[in-house]
């Protein structure tokens, strides 16, 4: 890592954490959580769009204790700067995507799973193509009898990026609605019956 990076990494995860709690206390919330006490008491695996994170990791903080979490991010440099927004918000993180570091993340992943602590994915990252579905998290539901969760996000008003996933930043002074579906086991499925059962689940919440 060069100097520019590592000086970039010191500062702007921090600016950035800043700029999450913002648009969140500017915004309302409304949140529509399916099985609240499941989500308080048990361990998940919890899958949303890559275009679709800001707030989880305040929203986290609501339900799951400080190091309960651990995020999945990519090994590039991009990823480390997430990763380090994600540890500001008291969650976990380990590197790794189903490009690079596949079968070494999802060991590690299943290691996290069984010290009892849930995971956060992106099924669709980290390159996409948009609204697809990497067999990362449904394995390791599968692997672990740990169910996956669905988490979506509506912002009123947003701005949105041209990037592959179209992220969205929510513009200051609207209403977020906060959807959590109720715990997924998908043990009994095929891994592509699991695909598409999860790819029509977030897409029902997808703008």
């Amino acid at each position: 890592m060069t100097l520019k990076q590592r000086v970039f990494l010191f500062f702007v995860p921090k600016l950035v954490w800043l700029i999450i709690w913002f648009l969140y206390l500017s915004n309302k919330k409304e949140y529509y959580v399916k099985d609240e006490e499941f989500l308080r008491k048990n361990q998940l695996i919890a899958a949303f769009w890559h275009r679709d994170p800001l707030f989880w990791g305040i929203f986290y903080k609501k339900y799951k204790k400080k190091g309960e979490t651990v995020t999945i991010q990519s090994r590039h440099f991009d990823g480390r700067v997430v990763g380090e927004v994600m540890r500001l918000f008291g969650l976990g993180r380990i590197y790794g995507s189903s490009s690079k570091g596949g079968v070494s993340v999802l060991k590690e992943s299943l290691r996290v799973l069984e010290e009892g602590k849930s995971i956060a994915i992106t099924p669709d990252g980290p390159r996409g193509p948009i609204y697809s579905i990497a067999s990362g998290a449904i394995t390791m539901s599968q692997k672990s009898g740990v169910p996956i969760i669905l988490f979506s996000t509506y912002p009123s008003k947003y701005w949105e990026l041209k990037s592959w996933d179209r992220f969205v930043i929510p513009k200051p002074f609207g209403t977020i609605k906060f959807y959590v579906s109720e715990p997924i086991f998908v043990d009994m499925l095929s891994l592509a019956e699991a695909k598409e059962l999860i790819r029509e689940r977030l897409l029902s919440n997808a703008w």
